[in-house]
C-alpha cells in the first residue's frame, strides 16, 4: 500500500512539473507577444511622427514660396521635434497628370521626415494665384452712366461669334458707386453695386437679370508700377518692330496712327505713353497673333476707328495706369482694357467687344459692351499668393 501512495506522488509531481513548464512558456510567448506589440507600436509612432515631421517641410517651403514666389532653395536635415525633415523644391516640372495641365509656373515640392529608422515622403505640387479681371462686360469702381440707347450683352467667343449667338445673360456691369441707367438703357446681364441704394433704372430702362444693391465691396488692385517699368525697357517690348515714322519724336514711346493709317502687330508685348488713332485708322493683329499692351496714358480712338476687329478679343489685353480713355463716333474695339484708374467714355455708335475694366465708365449714344464670355478665365497676373492645389505620400 505504502508503494502505490509513493507512485502516485511521483505522478503528481510529473503533473506540477508539467503545468508549470507550460505556464512558463504561455508566459515566455506572452513576453515574446508583448515586445513585438510594443516595438510594431514604436515603429508605428516613428512612422507617423515622420509623416508630421515631413508635411511640416512641406509647411515651411509654402511659407516661404508665400514670401518669395521664385524661392528654389533646400532644406536638408533640418531639425524639427524628434526628426529632421529634407526638402527640394523643382521648377519647370514635366507635369503627365492631366488635372495639372497648363498651369503656369508650377513648382513641385517633395519633402521626406525621418524619426529615428522610420521615413515618410509626401509630394506636392504648388502654384500661384492667379487673378481674372475680366469676370463683367463693364466695372466702373466710381461710377457707371449708360445713357440714351446704351447696351450690354454677352457671347462666348469660343464656341460662336457675336453674330451668330449672343443674348442677355451674362454683359453684367458692377462698380462700388452709383450705376445709372437711363433713357432706354440696357442691361443684359445683372446690375450690381457695394452702394446702398447706388442703383438708378429710370422707367424706360431695361435690367434682363437681376438688379442688387449694397453687395461687398469689390476690390480692384492695380498693376504694380514695377510691371510699367519692366515694359519700358526698350529689351523687354517689340515696339522695335513699328517703324518709327509712328512715334512722336519728342516722346519715343507715344504712337499715333495718322489718318486712315493701318498698322498690324505680331505676336508679343508692347509698351506705349499714349496711344492715338485719328480717323479712319486701324490697329491690326496679325493672324494668330496674341498681344499685350502695357500704357501709361491716354488712350484716344477718334471717329471711324478701329482695333483688333478680326479676332478674337482675349487676343488683346490692354493695361493701362492712365486715367483717361475715350472713344469716338463709330468706334469698334476687340479687346480686354484692364484701366483701374482710367475714366472711360463711349460715344456715339461705339461697339465694344470683350470688357471693361475702368475707374468709371460713361457710355452714350447707342454706345454698347459686348462681353466676351471667353474672358472669365483671362488671367491678368498673379496675385503674389500661392496655393497648394494636391499633395501625396509617396
Amino acid at each position: 500500500m505504502k508503494k502505490q501512495i509513493e507512485n502516485s506522488g511521483g505522478g503528481a509531481l510529473l503533473i506540477t512539473l508539467g503545468i508549470l513548464l507550460m505556464l512558463t512558456i504561455a508566459a515566455v510567448m506572452a513576453v515574446h507577444t508583448a515586445q513585438t506589440d510594443i516595438e510594431l507600436t514604436f515603429n508605428q509612432l516613428h512612422r507617423d511622427q515622420a509623416f508630421y515631421v515631413a508635411e511640416a517641410g512641406l509647411t515651411q517651403v509654402f511659407m516661404d514660396l508665400n514670401q518669395n514666389n521664385q524661392w528654389d532653395s533646400a532644406y536638408v536635415s533640418q531639425s524639427f521635434e524628434q526628426g529632421a525633415y529634407t526638402v527640394v523644391v523643382h521648377r519647370e516640372i514635366d507635369v503627365t497628370d492631366a488635372a495639372y495641365d497648363d498651369l503656369s509656373d508650377t513648382v513641385e515640392v517633395r519633402s521626406t521626415g525621418i524619426v529615428e529608422q522610420a521615413h515618410a515622403n509626401l509630394r506636392a505640387i504648388v502654384v500661384p494665384v492667379l487673378e481674372y479681371p475680366f469676370v463683367y462686360a463693364m466695372y466702373g469702381d466710381s461710377y457707371i452712366i449708360m445713357d440714351n440707347n446704351t447696351c450690354t450683352d454677352s457671347y462666348n467667343s469660343d464656341s460662336a461669334d457675336y453674330a451668330t449667338e449672343h443674348d442677355v445673360t451674362e454683359g453684367d456691369v458692377a462698380s462700388n458707386g452709383t450705376i445709372d441707367l437711363i433713357h432706354t438703357a440696357e442691361v443684359g446681364g445683372d446690375v450690381l453695386s457695394s452702394l446702398d441704394s447706388g442703383i438708378t433704372v429710370d422707367a424706360t430702362s431695361t435690367v434682363y437679370q437681376n438688379v442688387t444693391d449694397d453687395v461687398e465691396p469689390f476690390v480692384l488692385d492695380p498693376i504694380p508700377t514695377e510691371t510699367f517699368d519692366y515694359y519700358s525697357d526698350p529689351a523687354n517690348n517689340n515696339n522695335s518692330l513699328i517703324s518709327s515714322d509712328m512715334f512722336d519724336w519728342a516722346d519715343p514711346n507715344k504712337l499715333t496712327l495718322d489718318l486712315s493709317d493701318t498698322l498690324t502687330l505680331t505676336s508679343g508685348v508692347y509698351y506705349f505713353t499714349d496711344l492715338v488713332l485719328n480717323a479712319n485708322s486701324c490697329l491690326l493683329l496679325a493672324d494668330g497673333a496674341e498681344v499685350t499692351i502695357y500704357m501709361t496714358g491716354t488712350l484716344s480712338l477718334d471717329n471711324n476707328t478701329s482695333i483688333n476687329i478680326t479676332q478674337n478679343p482675349a487676343d488683346l489685353v490692354i493695361y493701362s495706369s492712365g486715367t483717361v480713355t475715350t472713344v469716338g463716333n463709330d468706334t469698334e474695339v476687340h479687346a480686354a482694357f484692364f484701366g483701374p484708374e482710367a475714366d472711360v467714355t463711349l460715344d456715339n455708335s461705339c461697339d465694344w467687344y470683350g470688357s471693361l475694366i475702368t475707374n468709371s465708365a460713361t457710355l452714350v449714344n447707342t454706345g454698347c459692351v459686348h462681353y466676351d464670355e471667353a474672358l472669365a478665365g483671362k488671367a491678368s497676373r498673379t496675385t503674389g499668393e500661392m496655393k497648394m492645389i494636391a499633395w501625396e505620400e509617396q
